[in-house]
């Protein structure tokens, strides 16, 4: 059984060994390619954030959502995502919610925001 395996790789030893070294190298090129273009990529983000004053040039919305939809969504995580977390009150549930939302809202706000600081109401959960 090992002659047989000795046999093969002798056999496939002088396709395998050039296989190996382009591969190495494409393998080399692919990563040297990468790290180019996300140079490139950098570079082109610190000039738009250096012309727009220290902020990226953004897009702005295309249309702002209706409060019902703004409700939908915020009740859509209170009831699905925060189900089964045991809030103490109301005011827990609104301040989780605020945790979530704030580094969506932040780019808008100027000013300072609050600290969330998150806790559990017993042990274990």
């Amino acid at each position: 059984m090992f002659q047989f395996i000795r046999f093969l790789i002798e056999l496939i030893q002088p396709i395998l060994i050039p296989i190996c070294f382009c591969s190495a190298w494409l393998f080399i090129g692919i990563l040297i390619w990468t790290i180019a273009r996300t140079f490139g990529e950098t570079v082109d983000r610190a000039k738009q954030m250096r012309e727009g004053g220290g902020q990226p040039k953004e897009e702005p919305a295309k249309e702002e959502p209706a409060k019902e939809e703004s409700e939908e969504a915020a009740k859509w995580i209170l009831d699905e995502v925060l189900v089964d977390f045991p809030f103490v009150d109301e005011a827990s549930k609104a301040n989780a919610l605020a945790a979530m939302l704030t580094p969506l809202i932040r780019p808008a706000i100027s000013g300072v925001v609050p600290m969330a600081l998150i806790d559990k109401p017993q042990a274990g959960t």
